[in-house]
């Protein structure tokens, strides 16, 4: 039986759609973060490993289990996570976002009723009664920045034992690796084919005609050539 359909509340929705930064758009109140975000790849710990998409993560296919997916700060982690809510609720999943620096946890048996408050405010009466419900059985956690949680960095096998009956899905983020802990993922470098993405969503943002799109997708491109080429910024 598919799980029931749930909507996430207005203010939870403009906090997905910001993207951090204020990004002009013609005829708007400015660039939203769908339209202009791409999947980074994910680089697994292990010798040999090839990459993967993080889209894959909302994969309704995919192993249940918990995740971990650490890379530097400004390396889209949380873009990442924003974006996933949004896929996995599309995929019949229940979400719940939480932010390490501010969730009022100090161990892990805290996090299911911080989620559980979250989940409150994330989504609309309606609905958050059946993301809290006792047959909510594709409950997703995504936990950003949870190595920064008031008490400290805590053990990321720990905390998956302690929500396994909670969530069906956990997807952590932390800033530094976990090499021991097995599902582990690091953020890669932008590859070209990413950046041309980018670089074309962004040219869409400013003009529909395909003949300026070619010509402005082209500058663009030698623009973030010469930047990233300078380290002028990360190349995530």
């Amino acid at each position: 039986m598919p799980s029931p359909k749930a909507e996430f509340s207005d203010a939870f929705i403009n906090f997905l759609n910001d993207p951090g930064i204020r990004i002009e758009r013609p005829g708007t109140d400015g660039a939203t973060l769908p339209e202009i975000f791409v999947y980074p790849d994910l680089v697994p710990f292990g010798q040999g490993a090839a990459m993967v998409s993080s889209s894959g993560l909302a994969d309704p296919a995919r192993q249940e289990g918990a995740v971990l997916i650490t890379g530097p700060e400004d390396s889209g982690k949380t873009s990442l996570l924003k974006s996933l809510a949004v896929k996995l609720l599309d995929a019949g999943w229940f979400p719940v976002y939480l932010d390490g620096r501010e969730a009022p946890v100090s161990n892990p048996g805290d996090v299911p009723e911080a989620a559980r408050a979250a989940a409150e405010a994330q989504y609309t009466a309606e609905s958050s009664a059946i993301v809290n419900g006792p047959g909510a059985k594709k409950r997703a956690l995504l936990f950003d920045n949870f190595d920064l949680a008031p008490a400290g960095a805590f053990d990321p096998e720990a905390l998956a034992r302690a929500l396994g009956g909670e969530f069906a899905l956990v997807i952590l983020t932390a800033s530094y690796p976990c090499p021991a802990f097995q599902n582990s993922f690091s953020i890669a470098e932008m590859s070209r084919a990413l950046r041309n993405e980018l670089i074309r969503k962004w040219v869409l943002l400013r003009t529909s005609d395909a003949d300026e799109i070619a010509s402005l997708a082209e500058k663009a491109r030698g623009m973030v050539d010469a930047v990233l080429g300078k380290n002028i910024v990360p190349s995530y």
